[in-house]
């Protein structure tokens, strides 16, 4: 499967709700209208930030983004096809993007997946998703090597009786990525690490009952990540039906 990852800021002067309430409206049956018999998958993933968002107007900072977009084909060249058959449908969606996104902000990438064994994926749950940057200097290879050899190894030790599911997905920007020593400004995150948990209340006991393991996740998190730059958001995810029935 070939997957696709947008990252969105909203329209200056918008907010989260109005643009939630926008985007399934209006700019997701755009989405529907061409995604419908190409792609397998079409979700929304709306970023709540656990910390209290705080307004630009209020001279305080924002999250960097209030969307996920995915898109999964079966593989690349479906993907590659349907942007050369149809380009109305990138001027349209374009188009539309101008009522209520700021374009310059959008991030856009292909995915590398990690998934660890945990618990039952089959109800719905209380996600949290992290947007973690890797520490300068190192690649987004190094990057990835780590996680997944150490620090994955901590997060299934801690997670792996709390959650239903602890997922790594890396981002590999579509324009192909600049490291900052260029001067060039680089990809914001390089992973969106996402965990299930059966409910809020089970998530905060994870973290109330075993205080040892949050010390031990975030002292190796300074060995990899530029901690300064996390952040942390409760998900709201809307889905179209597209693709086989």
């Amino acid at each position: 499967m070939f997957k696709i990852i947008a990252l969105v800021k909203r329209k200056s002067g918008m907010s989260l709700q109005e643009f939630i309430d926008y985007y399934e409206s209006t700019h997701a049956k755009l989405g529907e209208k061409y995604y419908s018999t190409c792609a397998e998958r079409y979700a929304r993933r709306y970023l709540h930030l656990m910390a209290p968002v705080t307004e630009p107007q209020s001279g305080g900072a924002e999250s960097e983004f209030d969307v996920v977009t995915e898109l999964w084909f079966t593989d690349r060249q479906i993907f590659e096809k349907v942007m050369a058959e149809h380009p109305e449908a990138l001027v349209e969606i374009a188009e539309d993007e101008e009522n209520f996104q700021e374009r310059s902000k959008t991030q856009m990438f292909t995915v590398e997946e990690h998934d660890s064994e945990c618990g039952d994926r089959s109800l719905p749950y209380f996600k949290v998703l992290a947007m973690v940057k890797r520490k300068s200097g190192m690649s987004l290879q190094e990057f990835i090597n780590y996680y997944e050899s150490k620090h994955a190894k901590l997060g299934e030790e801690f997670f792996g009786t709390n959650a239903a599911r602890y997922a790594r997905r890396y981002l590999h920007p579509m324009i192909p990525d600049i490291e900052p020593q260029t001067g060039i400004i680089e990809a914001t995150f390089d992973v969106l690490t996402e965990l299930w948990f059966k409910d809020s209340e089970s998530f905060e006991k994870a973290l109330a009952e075993h205080p040892d393991s949050a010390t031990r996740i975030a002292k190796d998190e300074e060995n990899f990540q530029d901690r300064s730059k996390t952040q942390m958001f409760i998900l709201e995810e809307y889905e179209s039906k597209v693709g086989p029935s």
